[in-house]
């Protein structure tokens, strides 16, 4: 409802139950899916996806856009950082969200990865164990 003019894509096959902090993970999702509005190519969908495979609950959010310079994805879940891909007139904050994204897998037990091409987009997908 914050973005209505946004195409947020939701799909879904699992009905996916686990003990994890409700909050928490709301607070996980929200800024993945936050940042994929605000990094991505404007007017294109936003794409979350849920389902489990082996004992885990899978959640990834893909957008398109330019892609996330290799250099910043080693830093990218340490600190807070701007960047502007080179384009002085265009800064990226990417501030503590992911960061505080990580901290919050990480202390599910979990793990995040991140893809980012000019070919497929943008994608974050966390992988929390069931329990």
């Amino acid at each position: 409802m914050a973005y209505p003019k946004i195409d947020i894509t939701i799909d879904t096959t699992d009905n996916i139950k686990g003990k994890w902090d409700a909050s928490r993970l709301e607070q996980m999702m929200t800024n993945l899916i936050t940042n994929a509005i605000h990094h991505g190519e404007p007017g294109s969908p936003v794409k979350v996806n849920l389902n489990s495979e082996e004992g885990q609950a899978l959640f990834s959010v893909h957008n398109q856009g330019t892609p996330i310079p290799e250099g910043i994805k080693d830093k990218i879940f340490t600190d807070r950082f701007t960047n502007n891909n080179e384009d002085t007139t265009k800064e990226k904050n990417y501030g503590l969200g992911l960061y505080i994204v990580k901290e919050i897998v990480e202390g599910h037990e979990g793990k995040i990865e991140l893809t980012s091409t000019q070919e497929e987009g943008t994608i974050f997908t966390v992988a929390l164990p069931i329990h």
